[in-house]
């Protein structure tokens, strides 16, 4: 984007940052959950072929976001909502728009970050809500990731007579809540220190890695005004990064 566009697309956001706090009036703080349960409103399952393959968070009633590698090239990708909640009320919704950051490199999970809009739009339910994002230009600053540092999980050496000894190693319970978690699931919590205290930094899973088992996170504040001229529909003829089904 050029420097122009900028200051523009920052001018309308400022206007937008002065009738409303978050990108989406009726949503749900971060912390909130049903009938204090793990569930989140705002949680989203990606869906290919009936398939989870991925995840993400509702942002407002047409946009979900997510990780840009969740997206698949000729294959219809299907949004889920709703699907944690006890009695699996659940609302499948189709993916007709792909938006991506416009420097997303898939080789190296480079701002791998992408929102998708729905065909139809979401009516707000109690299960159904989409997760409160500041607006507030001092997010700015942050990076454009950052790690969760993860323990790495106890392994135990199994053996057992079947016809002759057969061992193998097992992975204790962290192996197993580390790799249930989805690509694109996302990130929630308040900075307790430094010059950002008291902000929420929200962030989508873009990859683990292997040796150390941390967790990678596209920093979602820091692409703000992005997410909020695509979720906003703000069109100021700046270039957009983006594939239809």
């Amino acid at each position: 984007m050029n420097t122009a566009r900028w200051i523009v697309l920052c001018i309308v956001l400022m206007f937008y940052q002065g009738s409303a706090q978050t990108l989406e009036e009726d949503c749900v703080d971060h912390m909130e959950r049903i009938n204090g349960s793990s569930y989140a409103p705002w949680l989203a399952e990606i869906l290919s072929d009936s398939k989870v393959i991925c995840a993400g968070a509702l942002i407002n009633n047409l946009y979900v976001l997510t990780a840009a590698s969740c997206f698949k090239e000729n294959e219809k990708l299907t949004v889920r909502l709703g699907s944690g909640y006890f009695d699996k009320s659940y609302e499948n919704f189709r993916v007709t728009k792909a938006y991506f950051w416009m420097t997303h490199f898939p080789a190296n999970n480079t701002n791998n970050l992408c929102i998708f809009r729905l065909q139809t739009e979401v009516e707000f339910k109690t299960h159904i809500r989409p997760m409160c994002i500041t607006k507030s230009p001092k997010s700015l600053g942050l990076a454009t990731t950052f790690e969760i540092i993860n323990e790495k999980p106890k392994m135990w050496y199994f053996c057992k007579n079947i016809k002759g000894l057969f061992c193998k190693y097992v992975f204790g319970e962290n192996e197993e809540k580390w790799q249930s978690k989805p690509t694109g699931s996302p990130w929630t919590e308040t900075i307790s220190n430094g010059p950002f205290k008291g902000l929420v930094r929200y962030g989508i899973l873009s990859y683990r890695d292997n040796k150390t088992y941390d967790e990678v996170y596209i920093n979602v504040m820091s692409h703000i005004n992005w997410i909020a001229q695509i979720s906003l529909e703000i069109d100021i003829s700046t270039p957009v990064k983006k594939k239809e089904y």
